[in-house]
């Protein structure tokens, strides 16, 4: 698996969901014509899927993103 880099998460210009670690992803939708970006941990609790956000890309860093979404994990 690729993984994305913090230059390829700015990059992104449509929307969709972008992976960039095993739970971790970024989310990008788009409201009033702008593509917004958020990074969204996703795992299961008691065999239910659950997803978090973690922010925005333009507020956490993909770094303090991996580094969050891996203290939530374990």
């Amino acid at each position: 698996m690729q993984q994305l880099s913090a230059r390829a998460i700015v990059a992104i210009k449509t929307p969709g969901r972008y992976r960039v670690d095993e739970n971790l992803s970024v989310l990008a939708q788009e409201k009033a014509g702008k593509i917004y970006t958020s990074f969204v941990l996703r795992y299961q609790i008691d065999g239910k899927r659950v997803q978090r956000s973690l922010g925005s890309t333009s507020k956490i860093s993909l770094r303090d993103a991996r580094e969050k979404a891996d203290q939530l994990i374990s």
